[in-house]
């Protein structure tokens, strides 16, 4: 499923509040990227206050084994970028994301892919991840465009209500021009 949203900034944000609230009864723990966006790394700090923990993994744990290290039954939401928009490097999210669900099926996966999408294409079937951001701006299309992808069976809080658009997750009437743009 493809939500539409503002860009990466709102995708990464419904993601990650959505699902926290969403799996609150299952865990409490969110593995984050100490070198994410700030979209990311300000949404984690949020949902701290929340009662959320939140564990900033350092760049050089970011491979499978060192990520799977911190997964433990209280983890619900990892969340990795696959290129960082400052440095360029690249991790290894697919690989990333296989170990944490080894380790703990219930954890959903989350990539902003806002700086990879189309440049380093990854395929998201059966790549464990189940939340992946990305924006219009980076490929050209208007400003004012995202996107959230969420793998079947996947399903998050909406943070704002009124409105049965987009499956009740992210209500109001959609752009058909910025979507249009987008694609």
């Amino acid at each position: 499923r493809l939500l539409f949203t503002s860009g990466g900034t709102e995708a990464n944000n419904l993601c990650l509040q959505g699902a926290a609230r969403a799996l609150r009864r299952r865990g409490d723990k969110l593995l984050v990227s100490a070198v994410e966006h700030a979209s990311v790394l300000d949404t984690a700090k949020a949902l701290e206050k929340e009662g959320f923990t939140v564990e900033y993994l350092p760049p050089e744990s970011l491979t499978p084994e060192g990520v799977a290290q911190r997964v433990d039954s209280r983890t619900i939401l990892v969340s990795i970028m696959y290129m960082n928009n400052e440095t360029g490097n690249l991790y290894p999210v697919t690989d990333i994301a296989k170990a944490v669900k080894r380790k703990a099926p219930q954890a959903l996966f989350h990539s902003d892919m806002v700086q990879s999408f189309l440049k380093a294409p990854v395929k998201l079937k059966n790549s464990g991840i189940d939340f992946a951001s990305v924006s219009g701006h980076k490929l050209h299309a208007p400003k004012g465009i995202g996107a959230l992808y969420m793998a079947p069976g996947t399903r998050l809080h909406p943070l704002f209500y009124g409105g049965g658009q987009q499956g009740k997750t992210r209500p109001g009437t959609e752009s058909t021009l910025l979507a249009h743009g987008f694609a």
